[in-house]
């Protein structure tokens, strides 16, 4: 296991390499430009998830939408933290287990809806202000 780790930084290593050197200053520029891409491409799909998620609401499908909810919640992840906004959107999450526990699958949906808006508006801004730091839990 160690061995495979160590090939892998060694790849690292040679990837920023080659990247940093004059004549491949473009090969920095294309990581950027496709890391970008796959955030809009995240925000767009996490964007349909939750039309999806609305529309089993405004049937009281409380199941169906929590489970849409609770798979958009997972793909974004940590991906919208930015380090300039105080992040209480865990403790909200876990009030929706507990209503879901409980079985008000309506709070329940209600609140992780609610949790994937803010953590989702606050994506759309950290990408358009890439320059805010990462996560540290990533």
């Amino acid at each position: 296991m160690i061995k495979t780790h160590v090939y892998a930084v060694l790849a690292i290593i040679v990837l920023v390499a080659v990247c940093l050197t004059p004549a491949n200053t473009a090969c920095v520029e294309e990581v950027e430009e496709e890391t970008i891409l796959d955030d809009k491409t995240l925000l767009m799909a996490i964007e349909a998830q939750m039309e999806k998620a609305d529309a089993e609401i405004a049937e009281q499908n409380w199941e169906t939408a929590n489970q849409i909810l609770q798979k958009a919640l997972a793909e974004l992840g940590r991906r919208y933290y930015r380090s300039d906004i105080i992040d209480d959107s865990g403790m909200r999450i876990i009030a929706t287990d507990l209503l879901e526990k409980e079985g008000k699958l309506g709070d329940a949906a209600r609140g992780r809806r609610e949790t994937l808006a803010v953590r989702l508006e606050r994506f759309r801004s950290k990408i358009q202000q890439p320059d805010l730091e990462e996560s540290p839990y990533e």
